[in-house]
Protein backbone atom coordinates (compact mmCIF):
# COMPACT_ATOMS: atom_id res chain seq x y z
CA UNK A 1 0.00 0.00 0.00
CA UNK A 2 1.42 3.14 -0.85
CA UNK A 3 1.90 5.52 1.67
CA UNK A 4 2.34 9.76 0.79
CA UNK A 5 4.28 11.33 3.62
CA UNK A 6 4.51 15.64 2.81
CA UNK A 7 6.99 18.38 4.50
CA UNK A 8 10.19 16.47 3.25
CA UNK A 9 12.02 19.36 4.64
CA UNK A 10 11.20 17.90 8.48
CA UNK A 11 13.05 15.78 10.41
CA UNK A 12 9.74 13.95 11.00
CA UNK A 13 9.02 13.49 7.40
CA UNK A 14 12.41 11.67 6.96
CA UNK A 15 11.80 9.92 10.31
CA UNK A 16 8.87 8.14 8.31
CA UNK A 17 9.74 7.32 5.06
CA UNK A 18 12.89 5.45 6.54
CA UNK A 19 10.74 3.67 9.27
CA UNK A 20 8.49 2.56 6.05
CA UNK A 21 10.69 2.14 3.37
CA UNK A 22 13.00 0.04 5.67
CA UNK A 23 9.58 -2.88 5.54
CA UNK A 24 9.77 -1.92 2.03
CA UNK A 25 6.72 0.20 2.18
CA UNK A 26 6.56 2.34 -1.15
CA UNK A 27 7.03 5.74 0.09
CA UNK A 28 6.37 9.01 -1.67
CA UNK A 29 7.50 12.08 -0.81
CA UNK A 30 6.12 15.26 -1.46
CA UNK A 31 8.27 18.99 -1.07
CA UNK A 32 7.43 22.36 -1.81
CA UNK A 33 11.17 22.49 -3.19
CA UNK A 34 14.11 20.38 -4.50
CA UNK A 35 15.83 19.89 -2.80
CA UNK A 36 14.54 18.96 0.81
CA UNK A 37 15.87 16.08 3.42
CA UNK A 38 13.75 13.25 3.19
CA UNK A 39 13.78 13.42 -0.31
CA UNK A 40 17.91 12.38 -0.03
CA UNK A 41 16.83 9.37 1.74
CA UNK A 42 17.54 5.74 -0.11
CA UNK A 43 13.70 4.91 1.31
CA UNK A 44 11.83 7.34 -0.83
CA UNK A 45 10.26 5.50 -3.87
CA UNK A 46 9.80 8.72 -5.83
CA UNK A 47 9.12 12.66 -4.97
CA UNK A 48 6.68 14.72 -6.43
CA UNK A 49 6.53 18.89 -5.65
CA UNK A 50 3.50 20.31 -3.94
CA UNK A 51 2.03 24.15 -3.63
CA UNK A 52 3.22 26.09 -0.60
CA UNK A 53 -0.25 25.42 2.07
CA UNK A 54 0.38 28.75 3.58
CA UNK A 55 -0.22 30.62 0.70
CA UNK A 56 -2.34 28.29 -1.29
CA UNK A 57 -4.06 25.84 1.36
CA UNK A 58 -6.21 24.79 -1.22
CA UNK A 59 -3.88 24.66 -4.33
CA UNK A 60 -1.87 22.19 -1.82
CA UNK A 61 -4.21 20.27 -1.05
CA UNK A 62 -5.92 19.75 -4.66
CA UNK A 63 -2.65 18.73 -5.64
CA UNK A 64 -2.17 16.68 -2.89
CA UNK A 65 -5.40 14.81 -3.51
CA UNK A 66 -4.54 14.39 -7.24
CA UNK A 67 -1.22 12.80 -6.24
CA UNK A 68 -2.91 10.41 -3.68
CA UNK A 69 -5.72 9.39 -6.88
CA UNK A 70 -2.87 8.44 -9.66
CA UNK A 71 -0.59 6.58 -6.82
CA UNK A 72 -3.65 4.89 -5.40
CA UNK A 73 -1.65 6.03 -1.94
CA UNK A 74 -3.75 4.70 1.24
CA UNK A 75 -2.30 7.09 3.58
CA UNK A 76 -1.33 10.54 4.24
CA UNK A 77 1.39 11.78 6.79
CA UNK A 78 1.29 15.57 7.43
CA UNK A 79 4.33 16.65 8.48
CA UNK A 80 3.71 20.84 10.00
CA UNK A 81 1.09 22.13 11.22
CA UNK A 82 0.45 24.36 8.19
CA UNK A 83 -0.10 21.00 6.01
CA UNK A 84 -2.58 19.51 8.64
CA UNK A 85 -4.34 23.02 8.61
CA UNK A 86 -4.48 22.93 5.17
CA UNK A 87 -5.77 19.32 4.19
CA UNK A 88 -8.24 19.80 7.33
CA UNK A 89 -10.04 22.93 6.20
CA UNK A 90 -10.36 21.26 2.61
CA UNK A 91 -10.78 18.37 2.48
CA UNK A 92 -13.11 17.60 0.21
CA UNK A 93 -10.11 17.80 -2.18
CA UNK A 94 -8.70 14.29 -0.79
CA UNK A 95 -10.40 10.79 -1.82
CA UNK A 96 -13.01 9.91 0.78
CA UNK A 97 -11.01 7.45 2.54
CA UNK A 98 -7.92 10.05 3.18
CA UNK A 99 -10.50 12.42 4.69
CA UNK A 100 -11.79 9.96 7.16
CA UNK A 101 -8.24 9.37 8.45
CA UNK A 102 -7.93 12.61 9.38
CA UNK A 103 -9.00 14.37 12.69
CA UNK A 104 -12.00 16.86 12.67
CA UNK A 105 -12.32 20.42 11.62
CA UNK A 106 -12.80 21.26 15.51
CA UNK A 107 -10.23 18.66 16.86
CA UNK A 108 -7.73 20.36 14.52
CA UNK A 109 -8.56 24.30 15.55
CA UNK A 110 -7.74 23.04 18.49
CA UNK A 111 -4.47 21.22 17.90
CA UNK A 112 -3.60 24.73 15.52
CA UNK A 113 -4.72 27.29 18.28
CA UNK A 114 -3.37 27.51 21.69
CA UNK A 115 -5.97 29.67 22.64
CA UNK A 116 -8.82 27.53 21.77
CA UNK A 117 -7.19 24.67 23.16
CA UNK A 118 -6.24 26.17 26.63
CA UNK A 119 -10.15 27.10 26.96
CA UNK A 120 -10.84 23.72 26.12
CA UNK A 121 -8.44 22.28 28.82
CA UNK A 122 -9.81 24.50 31.12
CA UNK A 123 -13.20 23.54 30.36
CA UNK A 124 -11.70 19.73 31.60
CA UNK A 125 -10.16 20.69 34.54
CA UNK A 126 -6.68 20.36 32.84
CA UNK A 127 -4.31 23.24 34.69
CA UNK A 128 -2.28 24.94 31.69
CA UNK A 129 -0.31 27.98 30.61
CA UNK A 130 -2.28 31.04 31.21
CA UNK A 131 -2.41 32.60 27.57
CA UNK A 132 -4.41 35.65 26.02
CA UNK A 133 -5.49 36.56 22.90
CA UNK A 134 -4.58 40.11 21.24
CA UNK A 135 -7.07 41.52 18.89
CA UNK A 136 -6.48 43.92 15.80
CA UNK A 137 -8.11 47.30 17.70
CA UNK A 138 -6.07 46.58 20.98
CA UNK A 139 -3.95 49.25 22.46
CA UNK A 140 -0.06 48.99 22.72
CA UNK A 141 -0.78 49.98 26.65
CA UNK A 142 -3.13 47.48 27.29
CA UNK A 143 -1.66 44.73 25.35
CA UNK A 144 1.67 45.40 27.44
CA UNK A 145 -0.80 45.44 30.62
CA UNK A 146 -1.92 41.93 29.70
CA UNK A 147 2.05 40.59 29.28
CA UNK A 148 3.33 42.62 32.85
CA UNK A 149 -0.02 40.48 34.20
CA UNK A 150 1.26 37.44 32.88
CA UNK A 151 5.01 38.63 33.97
CA UNK A 152 8.23 38.04 31.29
CA UNK A 153 9.87 36.58 30.02
CA UNK A 154 6.83 35.53 27.10
CA UNK A 155 6.32 34.38 23.95
CA UNK A 156 4.15 35.54 21.26
CA UNK A 157 2.53 32.66 18.62
CA UNK A 158 1.01 34.64 15.69
CA UNK A 159 -1.82 32.50 13.91
CA UNK A 160 -0.63 30.08 10.73
CA UNK A 161 -2.04 32.58 7.89
CA UNK A 162 -0.44 35.01 9.26
CA UNK A 163 3.39 36.12 9.97
CA UNK A 164 4.78 39.35 11.60
CA UNK A 165 8.41 40.57 10.77
CA UNK A 166 11.90 40.11 12.94
CA UNK A 167 15.58 40.95 12.42
CA UNK A 168 15.18 37.42 11.19
CA UNK A 169 12.62 37.53 8.86
CA UNK A 170 9.15 36.40 8.51
CA UNK A 171 8.26 33.79 11.52
CA UNK A 172 5.37 33.41 14.13
CA UNK A 173 7.14 33.02 17.19
CA UNK A 174 8.86 36.08 19.11
CA UNK A 175 10.29 36.24 22.44
CA UNK A 176 10.44 39.14 24.49
CA UNK A 177 12.49 39.56 28.30
CA UNK A 178 10.75 42.76 29.22
CA UNK A 179 8.39 45.20 28.56
CA UNK A 180 10.91 47.77 26.48
CA UNK A 181 11.17 44.85 23.98
CA UNK A 182 7.76 44.37 23.31
CA UNK A 183 6.96 47.98 22.88
CA UNK A 184 9.58 47.91 20.58
CA UNK A 185 7.99 44.85 18.59
CA UNK A 186 4.86 46.74 18.92
CA UNK A 187 5.80 49.74 17.12
CA UNK A 188 7.56 48.02 14.37
CA UNK A 189 4.53 45.97 14.08
CA UNK A 190 1.84 48.47 14.39
CA UNK A 191 -0.79 46.03 12.63
CA UNK A 192 -0.81 42.93 14.51
CA UNK A 193 -1.55 39.78 13.33
CA UNK A 194 -5.59 39.14 14.46
CA UNK A 195 -5.82 35.73 16.96
CA UNK A 196 -1.80 36.35 17.86
CA UNK A 197 -1.61 34.87 21.41
CA UNK A 198 0.79 35.87 24.61
CA UNK A 199 2.15 33.25 27.01
CA UNK A 200 4.41 33.55 29.75
CA UNK A 201 7.57 31.35 29.77
CA UNK A 202 7.37 29.40 32.50
CA UNK A 203 10.21 27.89 34.23
CA UNK A 204 10.67 24.05 34.58
CA UNK A 205 11.11 20.69 32.87
CA UNK A 206 9.07 20.03 29.14
CA UNK A 207 7.59 16.40 29.09
CA UNK A 208 6.07 15.47 25.68
CA UNK A 209 3.38 12.92 25.66
CA UNK A 210 3.65 11.47 22.37
CA UNK A 211 0.63 9.19 21.08
CA UNK A 212 -1.24 7.33 18.17
CA UNK A 213 -5.11 7.96 18.90
CA UNK A 214 -7.97 5.60 16.84
CA UNK A 215 -11.02 7.84 17.34
CA UNK A 216 -10.44 8.88 21.34
CA UNK A 217 -8.85 5.82 22.01
CA UNK A 218 -4.83 5.46 22.96
CA UNK A 219 -2.90 2.74 20.83
CA UNK A 220 -0.03 3.88 21.88
CA UNK A 221 2.50 6.19 24.00
CA UNK A 222 5.80 7.49 24.98
CA UNK A 223 7.12 9.82 27.36
CA UNK A 224 10.09 11.71 26.93
CA UNK A 225 11.74 14.89 28.69
CA UNK A 226 13.77 17.78 26.66
CA UNK A 227 17.15 17.61 27.88
CA UNK A 228 18.62 20.53 25.44
CA UNK A 229 16.74 23.15 23.13
CA UNK A 230 18.00 23.78 19.59
CA UNK A 231 17.54 27.11 20.58
CA UNK A 232 15.89 29.11 23.85
CA UNK A 233 12.34 28.08 23.56
CA UNK A 234 12.46 27.19 20.53
CA UNK A 235 10.45 24.16 21.56
CA UNK A 236 12.44 21.79 19.07
CA UNK A 237 14.72 19.49 21.39
CA UNK A 238 18.37 18.84 20.28
CA UNK A 239 18.92 16.30 23.15
CA UNK A 240 15.77 14.15 24.47
CA UNK A 241 15.35 10.90 26.42
CA UNK A 242 12.42 8.44 26.72
CA UNK A 243 11.10 8.41 30.68
CA UNK A 244 8.35 5.86 32.36
CA UNK A 245 4.75 7.09 32.12
CA UNK A 246 3.99 10.04 34.07
CA UNK A 247 0.67 8.91 35.80
CA UNK A 248 -0.98 12.97 35.53
CA UNK A 249 -0.08 13.86 32.18
CA UNK A 250 -1.47 10.38 30.95
CA UNK A 251 -4.12 10.79 33.17
CA UNK A 252 -5.08 14.34 31.47
CA UNK A 253 -3.66 14.13 27.75
CA UNK A 254 -6.25 10.67 27.44
CA UNK A 255 -9.20 13.25 28.90
CA UNK A 256 -8.64 16.07 26.81
CA UNK A 257 -7.71 13.68 23.85
CA UNK A 258 -10.72 11.53 24.26
CA UNK A 259 -13.11 14.49 24.69
CA UNK A 260 -11.59 15.71 20.81
CA UNK A 261 -11.79 12.24 19.57
CA UNK A 262 -9.11 12.35 18.39
CA UNK A 263 -7.86 10.64 15.30
CA UNK A 264 -3.80 10.19 14.70
CA UNK A 265 -0.53 10.48 15.77
CA UNK A 266 -0.16 13.79 18.34
CA UNK A 267 2.06 14.67 20.61
CA UNK A 268 1.56 17.40 23.40
CA UNK A 269 4.00 19.44 25.58
CA UNK A 270 3.90 19.62 29.59
CA UNK A 271 5.99 21.88 31.80
CA UNK A 272 6.59 20.09 35.36
CA UNK A 273 7.62 23.27 37.59
CA UNK A 274 10.50 22.71 40.19
CA UNK A 275 7.43 22.17 42.58
CA UNK A 276 6.18 19.46 40.81
CA UNK A 277 2.87 21.18 38.88
CA UNK A 278 2.34 19.85 35.46
CA UNK A 279 1.10 22.42 32.56
CA UNK A 280 -0.34 21.86 30.01
CA UNK A 281 1.39 24.27 27.07
CA UNK A 282 0.38 23.42 23.27
CA UNK A 283 -0.12 20.50 20.68
CA UNK A 284 0.70 19.22 18.01
CA UNK A 285 -1.58 17.16 15.40
CA UNK A 286 0.45 15.62 13.45
CA UNK A 287 4.27 13.92 13.28
CA UNK A 288 6.61 15.82 15.84
CA UNK A 289 10.04 16.53 15.09
CA UNK A 290 11.34 14.62 17.96
CA UNK A 291 9.22 11.26 16.31
CA UNK A 292 12.87 9.04 15.60
CA UNK A 293 13.16 9.30 19.92
CA UNK A 294 9.77 6.85 19.78
CA UNK A 295 10.69 4.75 16.93
CA UNK A 296 14.54 4.10 18.86
CA UNK A 297 12.27 3.43 21.99
CA UNK A 298 10.58 0.10 19.77
CA UNK A 299 7.20 2.35 19.15
CA UNK A 300 6.94 2.83 15.22
CA UNK A 301 4.16 5.47 15.27
CA UNK A 302 4.41 5.59 11.04
CA UNK A 303 4.16 1.66 10.76
CA UNK A 304 1.66 1.73 13.61
CA UNK A 305 -0.43 3.58 12.00
CA UNK A 306 -0.01 2.03 8.58
CA UNK A 307 -0.99 -1.45 10.20
CA UNK A 308 -3.97 -0.30 11.68
CA UNK A 309 -5.23 1.33 8.34
CA UNK A 310 -4.30 -2.00 6.63
CA UNK A 311 -5.88 -3.98 9.32
CA UNK A 312 -8.65 -2.30 10.99
CA UNK A 313 -7.46 -4.51 13.89
CA UNK A 314 -7.45 -2.90 17.16
CA UNK A 315 -5.90 -3.84 20.69
CA UNK A 316 -6.79 -3.01 23.94
CA UNK A 317 -3.25 -3.02 24.76
CA UNK A 318 -1.96 0.25 24.62
CA UNK A 319 1.85 0.08 23.69
CA UNK A 320 4.38 1.66 25.57
CA UNK A 321 7.88 3.17 24.28
CA UNK A 322 10.94 1.65 26.26
CA UNK A 323 12.25 4.59 28.63
CA UNK A 324 15.88 5.34 29.02
CA UNK A 325 16.73 5.96 25.96
CA UNK A 326 18.42 8.77 24.32
CA UNK A 327 18.92 10.85 21.20
CA UNK A 328 20.76 14.12 19.97
CA UNK A 329 19.97 16.13 16.76
CA UNK A 330 23.69 16.51 15.68
CA UNK A 331 23.03 20.17 13.84
CA UNK A 332 20.32 21.19 16.70
CA UNK A 333 23.62 20.57 19.31
CA UNK A 334 26.23 22.55 17.10
CA UNK A 335 23.19 25.56 16.89
CA UNK A 336 22.46 24.93 20.89
CA UNK A 337 26.34 25.50 21.84
CA UNK A 338 26.45 28.32 19.44
CA UNK A 339 23.00 29.81 20.96
CA UNK A 340 24.97 29.24 24.75
CA UNK A 341 28.22 30.81 23.63
CA UNK A 342 26.80 33.68 22.53
CA UNK A 343 24.93 34.43 25.10
CA UNK A 344 21.55 34.50 23.23
CA UNK A 345 19.75 32.93 26.91
CA UNK A 346 20.96 35.54 28.60
CA UNK A 347 19.78 38.24 26.19
CA UNK A 348 16.03 36.72 25.89
CA UNK A 349 15.65 36.05 30.01
CA UNK A 350 18.03 38.49 31.39
CA UNK A 351 20.07 37.12 34.42
CA UNK A 352 18.05 33.92 34.71
CA UNK A 353 19.40 33.29 31.28
CA UNK A 354 23.29 32.95 32.43
CA UNK A 355 22.93 30.38 35.13
CA UNK A 356 20.66 28.49 32.25
CA UNK A 357 23.80 28.72 29.94
CA UNK A 358 25.32 27.56 33.17
CA UNK A 359 23.46 24.31 33.16
CA UNK A 360 23.19 23.67 29.47
CA UNK A 361 27.33 23.77 29.16
CA UNK A 362 27.66 21.25 32.20
CA UNK A 363 24.73 19.16 30.78
CA UNK A 364 26.37 18.95 27.35
CA UNK A 365 30.05 17.52 28.84
CA UNK A 366 28.63 15.79 31.45
CA UNK A 367 30.25 11.83 30.83
CA UNK A 368 26.30 10.94 31.40
CA UNK A 369 25.23 12.67 28.68
CA UNK A 370 27.98 12.24 26.09
CA UNK A 371 27.29 8.54 26.54
CA UNK A 372 24.59 6.05 25.13
CA UNK A 373 23.06 8.50 22.71
CA UNK A 374 21.37 7.49 19.41
CA UNK A 375 21.16 9.85 16.59
CA UNK A 376 18.40 11.32 14.57
CA UNK A 377 19.31 12.57 11.41
CA UNK A 378 22.97 10.93 10.99
CA UNK A 379 22.44 7.20 9.74
CA UNK A 380 25.26 5.07 8.11
CA UNK A 381 22.81 3.51 6.03
CA UNK A 382 21.34 5.96 4.82
CA UNK A 383 23.95 9.06 4.60
CA UNK A 384 22.97 11.45 2.27
CA UNK A 385 19.95 13.12 4.53
CA UNK A 386 22.60 14.17 7.08
CA UNK A 387 25.58 15.24 4.21
CA UNK A 388 22.38 17.35 3.30
CA UNK A 389 21.82 19.07 6.96
CA UNK A 390 25.30 19.66 7.35
CA UNK A 391 26.34 21.61 3.87
CA UNK A 392 22.71 23.44 4.47
CA UNK A 393 23.59 24.41 7.85
CA UNK A 394 27.10 25.77 6.92
CA UNK A 395 25.42 27.58 4.15
CA UNK A 396 23.13 29.33 6.35
CA UNK A 397 25.48 30.17 9.11
CA UNK A 398 27.79 32.07 6.05
CA UNK A 399 24.68 33.60 5.00
CA UNK A 400 24.17 35.10 8.32
CA UNK A 401 27.47 35.96 9.20
CA UNK A 402 27.63 37.34 5.23
CA UNK A 403 24.30 39.77 6.29
CA UNK A 404 25.79 40.93 9.14
CA UNK A 405 29.19 42.06 7.69
CA UNK A 406 27.47 43.85 5.23
CA UNK A 407 25.23 45.36 7.56
CA UNK A 408 28.06 46.53 9.71
CA UNK A 409 30.04 48.15 6.90
CA UNK A 410 30.73 51.35 6.33
CA UNK A 411 29.54 51.02 2.51
CA UNK A 412 26.33 49.88 3.63
CA UNK A 413 25.77 52.93 5.84
CA UNK A 414 23.79 56.04 4.46
CA UNK A 415 26.08 58.34 2.55
CA UNK A 416 25.56 61.78 3.65
CA UNK A 417 26.41 64.37 1.04
CA UNK A 418 27.59 67.66 1.97
CA UNK A 419 24.93 70.80 0.96
CA UNK A 420 25.27 73.78 -0.33
CA UNK A 421 25.55 75.62 2.64
CA UNK A 422 28.58 73.85 4.59
CA UNK A 423 31.86 75.96 3.63
CA UNK A 424 34.66 73.78 1.63
CA UNK A 425 37.08 72.05 2.94
CA UNK A 426 40.09 74.31 3.61
CA UNK A 427 38.35 77.41 4.11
Amino acid sequence: MTVIVTCAHTRSALAAVRSLGRLKIPVVVGSLHRPALAQWSSMAASTFLLPNPQLTPEAFTFELGQQALGRQAKLIYPSTDVALWAMSQWRQHLPEPLAKSLPTKSAVACALDRFVLMEEARLLSIPGIPTAKINDDQEVEEVVKTARDMGFPLVLIAPLDASLESEDGSKRVFHFKDESSLRSFIADNSSMAGGAVLQPMLSGHSIGYGALYWHGKPLAEVFQKRLREHEPASQFGSSSETIAPHEEIQREARRLLKHLKWHGPVKLEFIQAPEGDVRLACMLGRLWGSLQLAIHADLDIPVIWHQINTDSQLTNQVLQAKPGVRMRWLMGEVSHLLDTFTFKWVKQRGAAGFGKSVENLWRFWHPKHLSSFDTDVLRFKDPLPFVYEMQKTVRKAIKQKASQVIEESSFARPLILPTGSEEPPGK
